[in-house]
């Protein structure tokens, strides 16, 4: 274990056996679970990007970078137009976490949404070099979600106030974009390096503004920032992670663990836990909202009824979803309350409910002031890949009370949901036929022999 000002020790050269694993990284050696698990979270990811990009603080944001303009490099999911690489990759980074329904990876209870660096910087560099074959892509997929998922897992304990997607998958995008640029294992190190040195991520609560999600766009850009660089020579902090001054854990962490990183590198790949979410809302609180559509599920009462509604989890889930007012759709998003509510009151979350006229409606709004979270000592361990468990219990007037199950950990998505979900998605934005044109693309994807066709169906 390695702490911070700890100079009695020598740290591993951990950045360098990231970048060789990142370089040298086969196809051949990845597990058929991970293959699969990569290309539904490539469909997931280019669903809501293009749905995101519908939305008004991604188009006030993409409005301005169209304007500033560049070499029509890469398209900008969901809208006419190309912009260079490291700018097109902030857009659809942006829109891809602008709706909270990109995709989660949970260590310790703490999350990270590694897609929307890794997909958006893999997509634009593979358009930008006239294509990829299937297998290549899948390979810099895998290999970006890889080293963005081990270095937050080398983060022990943490300070307040971090993004931690940012701060991680920054370095999942160098990866997946050097990986498809063609770059050695000097060079990667080199865009590890350039990427790391990049980012800031600062991660205010609750976030009425608009920035919170362009956090991630800024990261992306970094990481195939990054790796560009490195493709012509420039030389990246060559121990960006380990340095014990200036560098990334020392830096942004309380206490941190080389070995956690290195461990099994090649051979385990943790990735494959990377999951779509289920409801468009904050990992936090995705236990919580699926034990209340459970319990909607299961029993039959009038929202009128409710009198009380507690809410059973452990404190860090509460972190960063309690204490706040809601005022806007993004805060709605980060909201326990908000969450819980909605799924009481519809029994889920589709896209459609969360909107500024849910936010209006006078059903919702009580059944938000009754919902009371409660820290559950029961509930104080944390699974390594969960940030579990929940229960809610519903109370009526007539003095009867309901309780869900205990969601340790939430339900997994399958592949055919993924692709419902894409569906629904993309049709929100494009028509069905082209939803549907997409979704061909992704389930051919490790056997094609170019990706050539994937580029123009994300414009409309």
């Amino acid at each position: 274990m390695h702490g911070q000002g700890d100079s009695s020790l020598v740290p591993p050269p951990l950045t360098r056996k990231l970048a060789d694993f990142a370089a040298g990284l086969a196809y051949e050696e990845i597990p058929e679970e991970v293959l699969s698990v990569m290309r539904d979270d490539a469909l997931d990811s280019v669903a809501v990007g293009i749905f995101g990009s519908s939305l008004t603080q991604v188009i006030l944001a993409t409005e301005l970078w169209e304007e500033l303009g560049g070499a029509p490099q890469a398209t900008v999911w969901g809208r006419p137009s190309k912009l260079p690489v490291p700018v097109a990759v902030r857009a659809n980074s942006h829109a891809q976490n602008a709706f909270e329904y990109d995709d989660t990876y949970v260590w310790s209870g703490f999350g990270i949404h590694p897609g929307n660096n890794v997909v958006p910087a893999a997509v634009a560099v593979s358009e930008m070099l006239g294509g990829a074959s299937g297998r290549d892509f899948v390979t810099a997929l895998t290999t970006g979600h890889e080293v963005a998922v081990r270095v937050r897992m080398g983060v022990t304990s943490a300070p307040c106030g971090h993004n931690y997607t940012a701060l991680c998958s920054t370095f999942g995008a160098a990866a997946a974009a050097g990986r498809l640029l063609g770059l050695d294992s000097q060079e990667m190190q080199w865009a590890l390096g350039a990427a790391g040195a990049y980012v800031g991520a600062l991660l205010t609560v609750p976030p009425d503004s608009m920035v919170k999600q362009l956090v991630n766009g800024r990261a992306a850009e970094g990481g195939v920032m990054g790796a560009m660089l490195a493709r012509r020579g420039f030389t990246g902090v060559e121990n960006i992670l380990e340095a014990a001054q200036g560098g990334f854990y020392s830096m942004h962490s309380s206490s941190f663990d080389f070995s956690r990183v290195l461990k099994d590198l090649g051979q385990t790949f943790h990735c494959v836990h990377v999951h779509a979410k289920r409801y468009p809302i904050i990992t936090s609180a995705q236990h919580a909202v699926e034990a209340a559509c459970e319990l909607r599920a299961r029993e039959s009462f009038a929202p009128d009824d409710i009198s009380k509604i507690v809410v059973r989890t452990n404190a860090r889930s509460q972190k960063s979803t309690t204490g706040f007012a809601v005022r806007t759709l993004t805060s709605a998003q980060m909201s326990l309350a908000f969450g819980v509510a909605t799924a009481v009151l519809t029994g889920n979350i589709l896209p459609e409910a969360v909107s500024e006229s849910a936010l209006k409606n006078p059903a919702l709004v009580r059944l938000m002031t009754l919902v009371e979270p409660v820290v559950d000592t029961e509930f104080g361990e944390v699974k390594q890949e969960s940030g579990g468990p929940a229960q809610v219990i519903v109370y009526l007037k007539d003095g009867s009370v309901l309780r869900s199950p205990v969601i340790p950990d939430i339900r997994r998505m399958t592949t055919a949901e993924i692709e419902r979900k894409a569906e629904h998605l993309i049709s929100l934005v494009f028509s069905r036929q082209r939803a549907q044109r997409l979704l061909s693309v992704f389930e051919a994807l490790p056997a094609l022999p170019d990706i050539v066709p994937l580029f123009p169906l994300l414009a409309p």
